[in-house]
């Protein structure tokens, strides 16, 4: 196979705990070699993910602990590939799923986790539809069901994944309720048809959604939050509601670790199954590196019904931002501070 790279690489390392510039370090790394099934890709650029933030500040437990290399999805040339990979894969332009390391020049990934790209496909919308898209894709289809006209909260709407969320209730008619942390991300989301967008900084959502609308106003949830907001979105579901949980932003800025994990779990109550069957609702988890790990079969199939929609118009993702790899450090904080309106993509 095509061996022309020292044995050695470039990678964004994790040294450490802590803020970007001081955890985030560019340096030498060894190069991975695939393993069977696997290949390896020569990167072009990789997306950023909220829980590269929180892996960064050691809050997220599925992270390999310091030093090591960070990163879900990258666009990037097949350079090599194991035992039992189709030898045609060799030197195709391809968009993979990782289950980290994706902040290396030279990335592993298992065949199953990639779909080849075409050449022009913008570096952004690739790295958007693997992650952000596939998250909102099978929270929105396989976790919610979501059915035509039904009314949709949706967190951290003017994020990636929650941009990818409204294009999919767009698509199916549904009456969507944004939330967003600032005026300027209020203004930013009329460029969709949103029946109500608000800011959760200076009002308090619940009560407003249910004077504008009802007492139980909800059909589906889709929290990036946990935390407080858990227990008042299962108050505000209808009957035959659904909440889907894939984040835990809330607990973000606690220290220390232990603390964090604790107030989480007091904020977000106890949950008894006797109450969701007496009030007919649900609560689904979402964790994409599970299914990645468990159902990669699933996953491609989710990327390539994605690329199929994009490919059709039916979606289209928003480039927020697109950094050097020697600024991660910057794009790191723009992610942060929540700042960013689309997908954050670093080049190398």
């Amino acid at each position: 196979m095509d061996i022309r790279t020292p044995m050695n690489m470039q990678a964004v390392v994790l040294q450490k705990y802590g803020n970007a510039e001081q955890a985030l370090t560019i340096r030498e790394w060894p190069k991975p070699i695939p393993k069977p099934h696997e290949v390896l890709i020569h990167s072009e650029g990789f997306g950023l993910n909220y829980a590269d933030v929180t892996a960064r500040k050691g809050l997220y437990g599925a992270a390999p602990p310091p030093p090591c290399i960070l990163g879900y999805e990258l666009v990037g040339t097949v350079v090599e590939t194991g035992t039992d990979v189709p030898i045609n894969l060799l030197g195709k332009r391809v968009v993979s799923f990782t289950r980290f390391g994706a902040y290396g020049e030279f990335v592993t990934a298992p065949a199953k986790a990639l779909i080849e790209i075409d050449e022009e496909m913008p570096l952004g919308d690739a790295l958007a539809l693997t992650t952000q898209y596939a998250t909102a894709w099978f929270a929105f289809f396989r976790s919610a069901n979501v059915q035509e006209a039904d009314r949709v909260l949706i967190h951290s709407a003017a994020g990636g994944v929650g941009q990818a969320l409204i294009q999919l209730a767009i698509l199916k008619k549904c009456e969507i309720v944004a939330l967003v942390g600032s005026e300027e991300k209020k203004e930013f989301l009329k460029r969709y048809p949103i029946a109500r967008t608000i800011n959760y900084r200076t009002s308090n959502y619940p009560d407003l959604i249910r004077s504008s609308i009802g007492p139980r106003p909800i059909d589906v949830s889709f929290n990036s939050a946990a935390g407080r907001s858990f227990k008042e979105d299962l108050n505000l579901l209808s009957t035959g509601g659904r909440l889907i949980l894939y984040g835990a932003s809330s607990r973000s800025n606690i220290r220390p670790v232990i603390l964090a994990n604790l107030k989480l779990v007091w904020n977000m109550g106890l949950l008894i199954p006797i109450k969701l069957m007496l009030n007919s609702i649900s609560v689904s988890g979402l964790n994409m590196l599970k299914i990645g790990d468990d159902q990669p079969d699933r996953l491609k199939a989710c990327m390539l019904e994605l690329m199929a929609m994009y490919k059709q118009g039916k979606i289209k993702p928003v480039l927020d931002s697109e950094f050097p790899v020697s600024q991660v450090a910057e794009a790191h904080r723009r992610m942060e501070e929540g700042r960013s309106m689309g997908k954050i993509v670093v080049k190398w």
